[in-house]
């Protein structure tokens, strides 16, 4: 029998030993689902790229959950990250590559993840064309022994990683036998097959050790990098599939565990990683399932039925959007397989979505009965069984929640649309029962009362002698035979104050007799370009000149002759020059008709004279 070669990674822990406990006494079923986790990165093979680590983290329940990352014992960088996950969404955060292990060490690189209510933690280990995701497990659910497998012969180097939750903990890593070329260098001890290596750590330490081999070995995280192309491997232990189905087909191979049917869960809430060239393509996903045909109709991808699913005799997968999503099945005594796949050029990815991490292949003991413990108290062989008491044991139907406020229009210009949901858990269909009749979401036509702004050098194209409304200026328009105007952008002119550009005759006309309808009417002399010199910032309107000035020509024009103080005496000149264009020209908006007294002239006799209640 071909034996393959595996690290065996033992825990004695000699201080708190909290990660090794299950209480039979907790409602939260032991599973991935939790509000504490440490989590570690384990080398890449780097291309050059500049990737940073990903955190992916959602939430399966109802509402917003404030989280934390912080890397507890590394400060070059430190982390500290505080956000908040909203239900449905993903939070994704970018961390420094400096937290990549390298090689065989020790160190202190692991991060902690807490929130106030459940979430759930993917991680992303991504250079160009390659990605690497794992799930992450909350503290109350680890162990303290773990096989894992990796593929042989390795293109690079096969490696394990461990991170550490509990101060004085003794680490044990019992290398396989059945390698004699096998070897480990760690802490500048060569390690051979058949020798243990023994390593204290506490509490947020994590250490990463390399090997390469000709034939399979076992790894926390697998490889670096590997090559199974169009063959594959398959033996009485693992086996692996084809990651090409024929050798022209651009691939990269990924890796995940199969959980097997005792971790089977009811609900699984899972988030997408993102492409390592998302500006190029994005990855197809797929939610792969499997569950008893005579069950499969129970399944709800978030809270709708499962539609387009493409099913054989005990399995099935269905594309899934970009996002946050959740699959569960209707009765929670109902355990299925969840898995995400996801391709894309010369890339993909696949871990399973969730587990159940209840003890297995060890005597059952007997606890209490606790609602949704996920864990088999009676030791018949059943999780959650007490769930279908004769109380709730007849059908639940769902109905709908209260519709959510509507949403804030699509766009701000023009017209758009706004939307609101509600969700089938009011109460979520159980037992069977009936799923909510009718749509989640609603969807409603907005105005914002707004023009868009247009592109003139498109709209002039090839229509070099036609005139064009301004859509977001009354006293505007663009000129399609005049490339370069005063306003300094192209085709575009202004109308004189007080006029106004009429869209019937495409001239400029007296105000009174011009319909702006949605375009923004300018009523202040200063809301017009050519007397707020806007356009040709930093330049400024001279009294003198009554034109916009450059300042720097403006000073240059004004210089006395050479003098020890000349920079003060050309800044003064310049000053009296200049007014604010409020000061120059006041606006009567708001005033009554008629003559009205110039503003800071009291006295004077020059007045500002109001036409009409349109207040010009």
């Amino acid at each position: 029998m071909d034996m393959h070669i595996k690290y065996k990674m033992l825990f004695t822990a000699l201080a708190l030993i909290c990660f090794t406990l299950l209480s039979g006494l907790s409602a939260q079923p032991p599973d991935n689902i939790g509000n504490e986790y440490v989590v570690m990165f384990m080398e890449n093979d780097i291309y050059g790229s500049d990737f940073p680590l990903e955190l992916y983290i959602t939430t399966p329940g109802k509402k917003d959950v404030h989280v934390t990352v912080t890397s507890p014992k590394w400060s070059k960088p430190q982390i500290d990250e505080t956000f908040t996950v909203t239900p449905g969404k993903v939070e994704k955060l970018n961390i420094s590559q400096v937290f990549r292990m390298i090689g065989s060490e020790k160190s202190s690189k692991a991060l902690l993840i807490k929130a106030d209510d459940d979430i759930v933690v993917y991680g992303g280990n991504k250079e160009s064309y390659s990605n690497d995701v794992f799930v992450g497990l909350p503290t109350d659910v680890l162990g303290t022994e773990y096989y894992s497998v990796c593929y042989s012969p390795a293109f690079r180097k096969t490696e394990l990683g461990v991170a550490v939750i509990s101060d004085g903990t003794t680490l044990k890593i019992t290398l396989p036998t059945s390698d004699p070329n096998l070897n480990v260098t760690y802490n500048n001890v060569d390690y051979f097959a058949g020798d243990t290596i023994t390593a204290m750590l506490d509490k947020y330490d994590t250490i990463q050790l390399q090997s390469k081999s000709d034939k399979p070995v076992s790894a926390y995280s697998g490889n670096i990098k590997t090559n199974i192309g169009a063959v594959g491997q398959a033996s009485d232990a693992t086996q692996f599939v084809l990651s090409q189905q024929n050798l022209s087909e651009p691939a990269d191979p990924s890796m995940m565990i199969i959980p097997p049917y005792e971790l089977f869960g009811s609900d699984y809430t899972f988030a997408t990683p993102e492409y390592s060239h998302p500006e190029y393509y994005d990855y197809q996903n797929e939610f792969m399932m499997v569950v008893k045909d005579k069950e499969k109709d129970g399944l709800l991808l978030d809270e709708k039925p499962l539609t387009s699913v493409n099913w054989n005799k005990i399995s099935g997968y269905v594309t899934v959007s970009k996002g946050s999503h959740n699959v569960r099945h209707v009765n929670p005594t109902v355990i299925f397989a969840g898995y995400l796949y996801g391709h894309a050029y010369h890339e993909s990815y696949a871990f399973p979505t969730g587990m159940r991490l209840a003890k297995i292949n060890k005597p059952c003991v007997k606890t209490t009965q606790v609602d949704g413990d996920g864990l088999d108290n009676d030791c018949d062989g059943k999780i959650d069984e007490e769930d279908c008491t004769a109380q709730n044991q007849s059908k639940v139907n769902g109905d709908w929640s209260v519709w959510s406020t509507w949403s804030s229009c699509s766009v701000s210009c023009d017209k758009g649309h706004q939307i609101r949901n509600r969700s089938c858990d009011h109460p979520a269909p159980r037992y069977n029962g009936k799923n909510c009749i009718g749509n989640s979401t609603e969807t409603k036509d907005c105005d914002t009362l707004k023009n868009c702004p247009v592109d003139p050098v498109a709209l002039c194209k090839n229509k070099k002698s036609q005139i064009f409304i301004n859509p977001v200026n009354c006293a505007q328009y663009y000129d399609c035979s005049k490339v370069n105007t005063s306003l300094g952008k192209a085709f575009l002119s202004e109308c004189k104050y007080p006029k106004l550009f009429s869209s019937t005759t495409k001239k400029c006309e007296d105000f009174t007799s011009v319909k702006c309808d949605r375009r923004p009417e300018p009523q202040a002399p200063c809301k017009y370009t050519s007397f707020s010199c806007e356009y040709k910032n930093p330049y400024l309107f001279l009294s003198t000149t009554k034109q916009c000035e450059d300042f720097a020509s403006v000073k240059h024009a004004r210089s006395p002759r050479p003098q020890v103080n000349m920079s003060k005496t050309i800044v003064q000149s310049v000053t009296r020059a200049v007014l604010p264009c409020p000061k120059r020209l006041p606006s009567c908006v708001g005033l009554p008709d008629g003559n009205q007294t110039f503003p800071g002239k009291k006295g004077s006799s020059r007045t500002i004279l109001n036409v009409s209640e349109t207040e010009h």
